[in-house]
């Protein structure tokens, strides 16, 4: 829900950081990108502590 409230606000060529410890960010990121305009630009994954992943994905927002 904070996604899509952020890809409604933002303006044309902004760049939108989504930070997720959710493997599924790989995914539903990809996916949200192919069904809109919008621009995956990259997924980054990093570790915080022993087990736990992060993903980082970067959006460009695109108008329709």
């Amino acid at each position: 829900a904070r996604v899509q409230r952020a890809l409604e606000d933002l303006e044309n060529g902004s760049i939108l950081r989504i930070r997720s410890t959710d493997n599924r960010a790989k995914q539903e990121y990809p996916r949200l990108a192919a069904q809109t305009a919008h621009e995956l630009l990259a997924i980054e994954t990093s570790r915080s502590g022993l087990l736990r992943k992060e993903y980082t994905t970067y959006l460009e927002i695109h108008d329709h």
